[in-house]
């Protein structure tokens, strides 16, 4: 899982991972950070399991002003 900072706007950018169950309950994972600035990219090896099995799974985008979200967007698979 990656993310890029592509906005010399003075936020951080965080990215994690989100999935759901078989019930549709959504759990959402730790956020990862990349507070080192526009115009650089940071990479994670993740993995997940949870013991209700994971029926889908997604990525959430965020900016962040501190530890303040500012905005997000999701997408699932």
């Amino acid at each position: 899982m990656s993310v890029s900072d592509l906005s010399s706007d003075n936020h951080q950018v965080r990215v994690r991972f989100i999935s759901k169950d078989t019930r549709g309950a959504i759990k959402y994972w730790p956020w990862r950070a990349n507070n080192d600035g526009s115009g650089t990219t940071k990479e994670w090896k993740t993995t997940a399991e949870y013991s209700g099995g994971l029926f889908e799974v997604g990525v959430q985008v965020a900016r962040f002003a501190g530890n303040t979200q500012v905005n997000s967007c999701s997408t699932w698979r």
